[in-house]
């Protein structure tokens, strides 16, 4: 089984990374702007409601590439549109502070990212991995979606670890960064 989810997870992967590619070389100031506005009203809560509101937000996102992901097409969009993001972030980091910015950026990236994209790239594993298995007979309708569901239950507590996370430890890792 791990062998198959193994091989389903290249489409997603691939689908974050030319997105990422397209946000470095393409950025939209107008989609920029509109993410840090989305940012500032999360920055200005209270550290434990910031984790809440971000917990929210990325198990929302997980809850659509999940849905999404069942279709294929718009979970890998969803994903694509999720590293346009991170790609404009790199190339607005690198414009702004140089190589050394992208790396600032990645490091502050790290200790949340790693679960919030485990996370995220699962969702859509799940989604597909739902398809394949009720298309190709492996699994009943009900089978498929009782499995979904609980692989989502650890997409969910990877959600909740990297919102922590990022709050607790990647804010006071920017800090430390931006002060040097």
């Amino acid at each position: 089984m791990a062998e198959k989810t193994l091989g389903l997870a290249v489409l997603p992967l691939a689908a974050f990374l030319l997105g990422v590619l397209a946000g470095a070389y393409y950025p939209s100031q107008d989609l920029y702007s509109s993410v840090q506005e989305k940012f500032s009203t999360i920055v200005s809560l209270p550290p434990f409601t910031q984790s809440l509101a971000i917990f929210v937000n990325n198990a929302a996102v997980a809850a659509e590439l999940l849905a999404g992901s069942v279709l294929v097409i718009p979970g890998l969009a969803l994903l694509s549109a999720n590293g346009y993001v991170l790609g404009m972030y790199m190339h607005m980091f690198s414009n702004m502070y140089g190589l050394s910015g992208v790396a600032i950026m990645l490091a502050l990236l790290a200790p949340h990212g790693v679960f919030e994209l485990a996370a995220h790239f699962y969702a859509s594993i799940l989604g597909i991995r739902f398809t394949v298995n009720v298309a190709r007979g492996r699994a009943s309708l009900r089978d498929a979606a009782a499995g979904t569901l609980a692989g989502f239950a650890t997409v969910t507590a990877l959600l909740v670890v990297a919102a922590f996370v990022e709050v607790y430890v990647s804010e006071r890792l920017a800090h430390i960064l931006t002060t040097l």
